[in-house]
């Protein structure tokens, strides 16, 4: 930086400071949005507007306010958004949703910087370039040289920082509103369609752009009067067919071979109630062993014509079951289980 400090002037009423110059705006913008003063920030915005590419100093300060990129609260969202739409037709910084960075570098005389990806070195004094860390890989030569000519891409990427807004619209506070006309300069400027060849689902899910684009869509219709819009939804996920599912499993087993059917049969006798020593005496067949060696009951009532659908009365509440005066069919139910022979199998 060419000048290691600022100096703001004091209003005579105390309440506000003056910024002579853009990047002394930008410092204080950029200190206050860490302290997460968020209205105070959100004030500032308005001052660092330019249609003038950035210094190097200014390049360098307006990089580091993706130190608060991890802020997710709904001012700050409105914050990096308002930062955005001053930004939007400036010739200081690019919108385009791939263009990040992480490292700043600067060239001193003598010093040269190696592009990651085109391995061109630059060595053009005073220069900053910035290295992408993102999936997408860092920026190439194209990008690099956008950046030695002193426009810098946003230090956020701007679809998800709208899809982030508007999931917390309704917790923003009113200082830091942003009017339905910018709200839609930006969402111009961002995704809002799967088709769009920006897209990629390693940044973007498809429930955000889908969030981005209703907005879109009634933003349009509030701004032209009109009384309906269109919503749109979500494509039904292709691994399931929820709640369509169709369980074939029975009509495949009538195309096997008589040796692959099973033939299953359950005998079933029970009163629809039971109660007190007749509870007691339902319970002991399920306790009681037949014949050497000892059977018990199973889920196919082999002994006792009770078995599984018996249990299952019981589970539903179809038969009443009771000894006390509090107890719950559900409770002999469960009981009963644990005692099926086959309750293994």
């Amino acid at each position: 930086m060419t000048q290691r400090y600022f100096l703001y002037p004091v209003h005579i009423s105390l309440s506000f400071l003056f910024t002579p110059t853009l990047s002394s705006a930008l410092y204080l913008l950029l200190l206050r949005y860490l302290h997460r003063d968020y209205a105070a920030a959100f004030r500032l915005v308005h001052s660092i507007g330019t249609d003038a590419v950035f210094l190097d100093e200014e390049a360098m300060i307006f990089m580091h306010l993706a130190q608060c990129n991890k802020d997710r609260h709904p001012d700050a969202h409105a914050v990096r958004l308002a930062i955005s739409h001053v930004m939007i037709d400036s010739e200081g910084a690019l919108t385009s949703p791939n263009q990040q960075f992480m490292d700043i570098y600067t060239l001193k005389k003598g010093q040269s910087f190696t592009c990651d990806v085109t391995g061109k070195q630059f060595k053009q004094e005073g220069t900053i370039y910035f290295r992408c860390n993102a999936p997408n890989g860092p920026l190439g030569f194209t990008a690099c040289k956008r950046v030695m000519e002193g426009k810098v891409p946003l230090p956020w990427d701007l679809t998800n920082e709208v899809t982030g807004f508007i999931t917390k619209l309704e917790h923003v506070s009113s200082n830091c509103r942003i009017s339905h006309e910018h709200q839609l300069e930006l969402l111009d400027k961002s995704i809002v369609s799967t088709d769009d060849p920006r897209f990629s689902p390693r940044k973007y899910t498809v429930y955000g752009i889908t969030l981005n684009k209703n907005r879109k869509a009634y933003l349009e219709s509030v701004l032209t009067g009109q009384d309906t819009a269109p919503c749109y939804i979500l494509p039904r996920p292709q691994e399931s067919k929820w709640p369509l599912r169709v369980n074939r499993t029975a009509i495949g087993a009538a195309s096997m071979s008589n040796d692959g059917i099973v033939s299953l049969s359950v005998i079933f006798n029970s009163p629809p109630s039971l109660g007190g020593y007749m509870a007691i005496e339902a319970a002991s067949k399920f306790l009681t062993p037949m014949g050497l060696p000892p059977r018990y009951e199973d889920t196919r009532g082999s002994l006792w014509k009770m078995g599984f659908l018996f249990i299952y009365g019981l589970y539903t509440g179809k038969i009443k079951c009771k000894i006390g005066s509090y107890d719950d069919s559900k409770c002999m139910a469960l009981l009963l289980t644990q005692l099926l022979q086959d309750r293994n199998t």
